[in-house]
């Protein structure tokens, strides 16, 4: 696990950087929807069979990415556009061990192409399966993208609620029009018929990592009633899974795992940014899920995901804060 966060944490300083931020240039629109993935000159479609792999904190089986594999690109000439590209080359006489490199919007915008070289078949498939830096960025770069609609297309109305309530900013999607206001607690959501998604911020007090969960159970237990009396939105203990960010100031701990509803059959994918708040003693949640009974969920939760990431204390307030401390 470790390992996997310090990969998250390298990738993530890079591609924040430098995140696409609207077309600047003449290129073509990419194609293809959040993580696709075509993969050209896989060998024994090892490339296809890791990142077809079930994506983590899912109710059910979902494959991390939607992948495509292609002999040759010059054969399907459409596929230069797609989104997220992989070129698998395999030479003795070239490369000695595995290495992988990336360029970005070479044929399309957004776009990355991801090559990955190595000397021999088995090289590549020790590698793949023992480097998670593949599925990582991609992960990201489609998070970046995920972030900049978000910048461009949010909730004014939501995000000011936010910054007057926890003394922080954040992007909240705008098709989220439905909300609920309680102490200390907000939920916004597109209230949709199928594959509603919501954003929940609150705050609990201070406590050990093991805690969190239970914790924030507390809080939505009050905010989030089921139908009937005794029912109301918990958080999986079992699946909840933490780990640290520490490439994000913004966000000190992400939860991933699953909810459901206590005494009813609702449920569905949750994940939770954990912040330091400007109480002291307090911590700042950011809650997104999703309920989906009907629907495949990985694109659903990723999406609303992303605006996790954009939670972060008001520069505005802190600064006062600072200001008024000095005084």
């Amino acid at each position: 696990m470790r390992a996997v966060c310090l990969i998250l944490a390298v990738f993530t300083t890079l591609l924040f950087s430098c995140s696409d931020k609207g077309k600047k240039t003449l290129l073509p629109d990419s194609g293809g929807q959040p993580y696709d993935v075509v993969v050209v000159g896989d060998r024994d479609s090892i490339v296809y069979q890791y990142l077809s792999q079930d994506t983590p904190g899912l109710p059910q089986p979902e494959p991390m990415f939607d992948v495509t594999e292609i002999a040759d690109l010059d054969k399907l000439p459409s596929a230069r556009l797609a989104r997220n590209i992989i070129r698998v080359d395999i030479n003795p006489e070239v490369y000695t061990s595995f290495s992988i490199d990336y360029s970005k919007n070479i044929n399309a915008e957004p776009q990355i192409e991801i090559r990955l070289h190595a000397p021999s078949v088995s090289i590549l498939k020790e590698a793949i399966e023992n480097d998670n830096r593949l599925a990582s960025l991609i992960d990201i770069v489609e998070l970046n993208r995920a972030i900049s609609v978000l910048k461009r297309k949010n909730n004014p109305k939501a995000d000011a609620t936010v910054r007057k309530i926890f003394g922080c900013t954040m992007y909240v999607p705008a098709d989220m029009t439905s909300s609920k206001v309680g102490r200390n607690f907000v939920w916004f959501s597109n209230n949709a018929t199928t594959g509603m998604q919501n954003i929940c911020v609150f705050t609990i007090p201070e406590c050990p990592l093991q805690r969190l969960a239970e914790k924030c159970d507390s809080v939505t237990k009050i905010n989030i009633p089921g139908e009937c009396d005794g029912m109301y939105f918990s958080i999986d203990k079992e699946h909840f899974r933490l780990f640290h960010l520490s490439a994000i100031p913004s966000s000190t701990v992400q939860a991933t795992g699953l909810w459901e509803m206590k005494d009813d059959i609702m449920g569905g994918p949750v994940r939770l940014h954990f912040i330091k708040n400007k109480v002291p003693g307090k911590i700042v949640v950011a809650m997104a899920f999703v309920y989906a009974p009907e629907m495949s969920k990985r694109n659903e939760i990723k999406a609303i995901e992303a605006a996790l990431y954009t939670l972060k204390p008001d520069p505005v307030q802190e600064r006062n804060k600072t200001r008024n401390y000095q005084q």
